[in-house]
């Protein structure tokens, strides 16, 4: 394998090598959000996006009019429902906002995530200086069809999807990639598996000698396989009690409202699969 090749591709942020060859990440709702701002303030096809991770990507844009067209592309992700949906832009006088298929809280405000609003202005700012000045909104004409699909009506979000994104990449969640991952685990004696890219910061700067591993909320296959390390699970306090309670699908739990009960049946589901499993540590 071409050692250029493999620079340039891991660089780009969109490949992971694998045993077999590459696994392909996807780009966030919010990146394609964005690529279609660019598009419409910039008048151009081509345009090139800064991503949360500080990595420029350069996507394709398709102009209709007066219209911006960004297709997201999902990677090698298996089951993403927001595949290949269609982001619409367009210019407005001034400002940032947001129309037909965004969802929106009962409050009215729209279902974006502080992350992929920042990425959206960031970019706005300094990404797409070059296009005239004004404002853009941001549609989805798919959004209200996936809502359904989608957690957002247990969250209490209505009429359309979420725009999200914590690093602007999509990673590509399937057979081959948690393969991957625990074939790689196997090298560390102590390791944490966490729910996200988030958690992972979160754990090499809280869990020190664990090597952090994002499994989303993956948990079982990783336990049971990996039974020579020793195992934190950390993350998401969210994410990591649904996984043990399902019941609480569909409500939202921060760090400070754990309890004991909780943090309990965590560690007794992790330990079902896995008796190394010494600790559950929640990020707040």
């Amino acid at each position: 394998m071409d050692v250029e090749e493999v620079r340039r591709k891991v660089g780009s942020g969109l490949f992971i090598l694998s045993s077999d060859g590459w696994i392909r990440r996807g780009l966030t709702t919010g990146t394609t959000a964005t690529a279609a701002l660019c598009g419409a303030l910039s008048g151009e096809e081509e345009v090139v996006v800064r991503t949360n991770a500080g990595i420029d990507v350069d996507m394709r844009v398709r102009l209709e009019n007066d219209v911006a067209v960004a297709t997201k592309d999902s990677g090698d992700h298996s089951f993403d429902v927001t595949d290949k949906v269609e982001f619409h832009a367009r210019r407005t006088d001034v400002g940032l906002s947001f129309g037909e298929g965004v969802g929106r809280f009962r409050g009215g405000r729209p279902a974006v995530s502080g992350s992929a609003m920042g990425q959206l202005e960031v970019n706005m700012a300094t990404r797409c200086a070059k296009g005239p000045d004004g404002g853009v909104e941001i549609s989805i004409p798919r959004g209200r069809e996936l809502w359904a699909s989608t957690d957002n009506h247990r969250l209490g979000i209505a009429g359309g999807i979420s725009i999200l994104g914590s690093t602007g990449f999509v990673e590509p969640w399937g057979e081959r990639l948690l393969r991957t991952k625990i074939e790689i685990a196997r090298q560390y004696p102590r390791v944490s598996f966490t729910t996200g890219r988030r958690g992972w910061r979160w754990s090499r700067e809280n869990i020190p000698g664990y090597q952090p591993f994002v499994f989303g909320v993956n948990f079982e296959e990783p336990l049971s396989e990996l039974q020579g390390q020793e195992i934190v699970l950390s993350g998401h306090p969210s994410l990591l009690i649904k996984w043990a309670m399902p019941e609480f699908a569909g409500r939202l739990i921060a760090g400070r409202q754990v309890t004991d009960e909780q943090r309990r049946a965590v560690m007794d589901k992790a330990r079902e699969y896995n008796g190394n499993v010494v600790d559950v540590r929640f990020m707040p």
